[in-house]
């Protein structure tokens, strides 16, 4: 089988958001962001960001809602990658 990129995890706590990174390639600016339709009775907001056609990311808000918390127990803080240098990052949700 080929390489496949592995994904990872980022989530804050104290905003209860988190961002699951579905590529290893730095996420550039200029990447759109599309509202998911999440169930009426769920509290939490869904961004799917994507670029030349392709799903890089996904957000989560009120995300203890939403996703399992052994998921959310593997996940990084934000901005926390150890495989880059210090002080550099991989790219932000926010780098939209």
């Amino acid at each position: 089988m080929g390489h496949h990129a592995q994904g990872r995890i980022e989530y804050d706590p104290e905003v209860d958001a988190a961002y699951l990174y579905l590529t290893d390639a730095r996420l550039t600016p200029g990447r759109e962001s599309i509202e998911l339709e999440t169930p009426p009775d769920s509290p939490a907001t869904v961004v799917m960001d994507w670029k030349d056609g392709k799903i890089t990311g996904l957000e989560v808000l009120e995300a203890s809602a939403l996703l399992h918390p052994d998921l959310l127990a593997q996940a990084m803080p934000p901005g926390d990658d150890p495989d880059l240098p210090a002080g550099s990052q991989r790219g932000r949700p926010d780098d939209r």
